[in-house]
């Protein structure tokens, strides 16, 4: 989920995309695409780290979370941020 959100926020990828890899994935991709998926969710956000979350903009998660509904209508803030920490923390530990 997260992954797709940085594609669709880059403009590299559509919903119906989105929908499709989610449906279709098997848990592997690239470190860059994660990196870069990530570092474009912080940047919609302005944020430059996890506790950023906490003090961003009601209106920037909000438009985030409506790209996120799109994808899956029923998929919460707190499923999303779980997600997100997950994907950073392996981004972390596998580093290039």
């Amino acid at each position: 989920m997260v992954i797709m959100v940085g594609c669709i926020l880059r403009g590299t990828h559509s919903v119906d995309q989105a929908k499709s890899y989610l449906a279709n994935n098997r848990g592997l991709t690239c470190y860059s695409h994660c990196k870069e998926s990530i570092d474009t969710i912080f940047e919609y956000l302005g944020i430059k780290n996890l506790e950023g979350f906490s003090k961003c903009s009601t209106q920037k998660m909000d438009g985030l979370m409506d790209i996120v509904k799109n994808i899956i209508p029923n998929f919460t803030i707190d499923q999303f941020l779980h997600t997100f920490h997950l994907l950073f923390v392996k981004k972390l530990t596998f580093p290039v």
